[in-house]
């Protein structure tokens, strides 16, 4: 059909007007039939072996570690779903947010993540959007100096800035509308939700608004910037399909289902959210503080230590700050000395002269982690699964006796026992008599490797977005 178009369309002299809007009408028709059926199907998916997400150029969905390899919350996700189809994972990467769905329909990927709400409908929808995975609320971003907790409701006149066709921007110009406040809508093009929220840490903006789960980490990131609700709407993160993409949707849906009920999701969430609600203001900022004033005289030392055992040396920084506060001359009540805080028996053993030489220290440290993260216990859970570091950073901290107690008691209790969220409970329980009395090693106060895995997963977690908020 196409081709006797263009053969007829070859003497436009010979045809009247009329029959020449015809086949221009007919070609244009056909042209648009081909384009709209540009879309994935899970059959071509499977068949193919290759599932593409499309998401955009945030530190939220995508990003690299010291490897080089992916990671990030919307490619977590994807990757997992990928393995639940047995199919590989390729990323299509745009510059914003509001590009993912324009990309989508145009047949340049499987679906879109990125951090995405589900829009209201009124008109035909452009896409379907899968069931919501992470619940969120529109959080409200201002600076420190402006008060301690920004009100939608106490701003007046003040300009808020978004992302120029963003959600956030239709959410703000439909709660305006509604709600009758008198905050001006300020509009940005070329930016991504991190640099207006670090436009607010750096008082060149008041105010931006964000979803709770970017708002919440970003004041681990920005100690200047404070959170204040904005609705008390819950909305769900949605990845998108194209409409036509029914199975593909009901898969997504059934695996959704499944890996909140596996227990996977809950570890990816964590990997990528450790403890978003816990947050102490003058912690948080005594440790940028430290940052700055200490790093740089142990970063070179960490960083050879590090690569030489196939650690992210920002890891290294979390746990060596999370021990001694970067302090070569720290010495605790249990007798551990120094950046890596390490007793007399640790020390001995990788070959430390003097505890308070950074060199030694920190290499005899990277090595005692680098033994736990190979346990025998342990040896058997993949390398790149979170909670074999876990485990071996809580047997850093309690030592490797009290963690096989704590493994021990989790299959007792029919738990996992290759799970940090088992072990976080049997450690806590090996603190009462009634469960350390049958271990071997004894009482453990288990309360105490849990909070320390948390606050080093904090530090990292800021520590890998450093580059951020140096630029």
């Amino acid at each position: 059909m196409i081709q006797k178009i263009k053969a007829v369309l070859r003497k436009p002299d010979k045809l009247s007007p009329a029959l020449l809007l015809l086949i221009l009408t007919a070609f244009y028709i056909s042209f648009m039939n081909r384009t709209i059926e540009n879309y994935a199907t899970l059959d071509d998916i499977l068949k193919k072996g290759e599932l593409t997400l499309i998401t955009s150029s945030s530190r939220e969905n995508v990003s690299t570690d010291h490897t080089g390899r992916f990671g990030g919350f919307e490619y977590d996700l994807a990757k997992a779903y990928a393995e639940h189809l047995g199919v590989k994972l390729k990323v299509k990467k745009v510059d914003f947010k509001n590009q993912v769905i324009s990309e989508l329909l145009s047949g340049k990927g499987s679906f879109g993540g990125a951090g995405l709400t589900k829009p209201i409908q009124k008109k035909k929808k452009k896409v379907s959007y899968s069931v919501g995975y992470l619940p969120v609320k529109k959080i409200l971003i201002g600076h420190r100096s402006n008060g301690s907790y920004p009100s939608i409701k106490k701003i007046g006149e003040e300009n808020i800035y978004v992302i120029s066709g963003s959600p956030e921007h239709n959410f703000l110009l439909k709660l305006k509308k509604n709600e009758g406040y008198k905050f001006n809508v300020s509009t940005i093009e070329g930016v991504t939700t991190e640099k207006l929220i670090q436009k607010v840490a750096n008082n060149k903006i008041k105010y931006t608004i964000a979803n709770s789960n970017i708002a919440k980490k970003a004041r681990r990131y920005s100690p200047q910037i404070v959170i204040g609700s904005i609705s008390e709407v819950k909305e769900n993160l949605v990845w998108a399909v194209n409409p036509k993409s029914v199975k593909l949707l009901y898969s997504i849906n059934s695996f959704f289902k499944d890996i909140k009920g596996s227990g996977k999701y809950a570890k990816i969430v964590y990997a990528n959210y450790p403890d978003i609600e816990d947050y102490n203001y003058f912690n948080i900022l005594r440790f940028h503080r430290r940052l700055e004033s200490r790093l740089d005289n142990y970063a070179p030392l960490i960083k050879k230590a590090a690569k030489r055992l196939n650690f992210d040396w920002k890891l290294i920084v979390a746990l060596t700050y999370q021990e001694s506060q970067l302090n070569r001359w720290a010495k605790s009540s249990a007798k551990a000395y120094g950046l890596m805080q390490l007793v007399k028996n640790t020390a001995r053993y990788h070959g430390v002269v003097n505890v308070y030489n950074p060199y030694q220290n920190i290499n005899a440290g990277v090595k005692h982690l680098s033994d736990m993260f190979h346990l025998k216990d342990i040896s058997h859970i993949q390398k790149n699964d979170m909670d074999r570091l876990y485990i071996a950073l809580a047997a850093y901290n309690a030592g490797q006796g009290h963690i096989s107690d704590a493994r021990i008691l989790a299959k007792r209790l029919n738990l996992n026992p290759d799970s940090w969220s088992s072990l976080s409970k049997t450690l806590v329980m090996l603190e009462n008599k009634k469960f350390y009395k049958k271990s071997r090693y004894g009482y453990c106060r288990g309360s105490e490797p849990v909070n320390y895995v948390k606050q080093i997963m904090i530090y990292y977690d800021i520590l890998k977005n450093k580059d951020i908020l140096d630029s």
